[in-house]
């Protein structure tokens, strides 16, 4: 992208909105939104609009990709999925007029919003994000973050990742080993975050990353990952361990293994949570969780399950042996996923509604749980997770 034009990204925490376009006189302008966010992208463009009134003015990221039917008029386009190709057409040739021919966007037209076919995905063989020319602050907060794949083979029924990615491709070691090394010997970053779902899937991918990293000779950090309990396996805590992980993160979603099965497939289950703790304790590292009420098909059996799991992360963590926090919140049926469609058939969710309601950290707007389920009984589940969370996150 650099190369064919002039980039700025701007830190709204370091620079004003108003000075930045004013001195930097942007011919395009973008931001990117999750869903709950929409509202607030869409006043910053009309802001934008204001003081740019001759800017290509678009949108791209999750929401946009999930519900491009939404596309606010404030936005000329929207970019769709993995949007570096689409974007770089826009760049060289932005003009509308183009729009009806290039594909991945939607846009404006005469029969409302229209959206084009998708356009071929980039394999993942990018050049490595320059944060320190782009992200300064980031770059010299001695974290930083990456993915090691695209894509995701899982189908859980909550996540949009199949809205953005059609198909999974894994970076090789090499261009991995290289972030590491960007990282560490550029930025002086310490601790390093691998943020996609999917970077414990393949330990054997994992080992050859270790060997290259290994021969560059960089040690001096520490990692994070992101790990599905079903993928928890000796060969792959060996794999980590030569990382350098030090903290695995996990969706644990639910303590029944009748809800595991029905959101994230056969492969979710409590006897692979109940592992992936004591496999985190064995090997000393520091594992953080995460739940879900208000599940569609959850019953109060079922959320009763997941607070007797919660129960036993308290017990481990008092016996010193689990070492982590963890975290619950509300379902929320996000655009581009199951859940969105079994709320919309329930008349909950739609291009109407207002996006903020699905705040997961919000309980009162509980958009899929079961009719059958009182507002008291909701009330009571959510107070006695909450009291589990608030005294086991206390004990460090």
């Amino acid at each position: 992208m650099e190369n064919a034009c002039t980039v700025k990204v701007l830190d709204p925490a370091a620079e004003p909105l108003a000075d930045a376009i004013h001195a930097f006189d942007p011919d395009i302008i973008g931001i990117t939104s999750y869903t709950v966010t929409y509202p607030e992208a869409i006043e910053v463009m009309r802001q934008v609009r204001k003081l740019a009134p001759k800017a290509l003015c678009i949108i791209g990221g999750v929401h946009i990709s999930s519900l491009p039917q939404s596309l606010d008029e404030v936005f000329d386009a929207g970019v769709i999925g993995e949007g570096e190709q689409t974007l770089l057409e826009i760049v060289r040739y932005p003009s509308p007029s183009r729009f009806g021919s290039l594909p991945g966007i939607c846009y404006h037209s005469e029969d409302g919003v229209t959206v084009n076919p998708p356009g071929e995905q980039a394999e993942p063989e990018l050049p490595i994000p320059r944060l320190d020319r782009y992200a300064p602050a980031s770059a010299r907060s001695g974290s930083v973050g990456f993915i090691t794949s695209r894509g995701c083979p899982f189908k859980c029924t909550f996540c949009y990742s199949p809205v953005l990615h059609r198909k999974v491709r894994y970076y090789p070691p090499d261009w991995i080993a290289g972030q590491f090394e960007y990282a560490v010997r550029t930025l002086k970053a310490h601790y390093l975050m691998l943020l996609d779902d999917t970077v414990c899937l393949d330990s054997r991918r994992l080992e050859q990353t270790a060997d290259e990293i290994e021969r560059r000779g960089l040690f001096n950090f520490s990692t994070a990952v992101n790990m599905r309990s079903s993928a928890v396996s000796d060969e792959l805590c060996r794999a980590l361990e030569r990382l350098h992980v030090v903290s695995w993160n996990c969706g644990f979603e639910s303590g029944s293994n009748k809800m595991l099965k029905k959101i994230k497939g056969s492969s979710a289950s409590v006897e692979k949570h109940y592992e992936l703790v004591e496999a985190a304790y064995l090997h000393g590292v520091r594992l953080n969780g995460s739940f879900i009420f208000g599940m569609p098909g959850e019953t109060p059996e079922d959320m009763e399950k997941t607070l007797e799991f919660m129960g036993y992360l308290y017990e481990k963590k008092c016996s010193g042996r689990y070492r982590g926090g963890f975290w619950f919140f509300c379902a929320a049926p996000f655009p581009g996923t199951q859940w969105w469609h079994i709320a919309a058939e329930k008349g909950r969710a739609g291009l109407d509604m207002d996006f903020t309601c699905l705040d997961i950290k919000n309980f009162d707007h509980h958009l899929l749980l079961e009719e059958s389920i009182k507002e008291v009984e909701w009330r009571d589940v959510i107070r006695r997770a909450g009291e589990i969370v608030e005294k086991a996150n206390k004990i460090f």
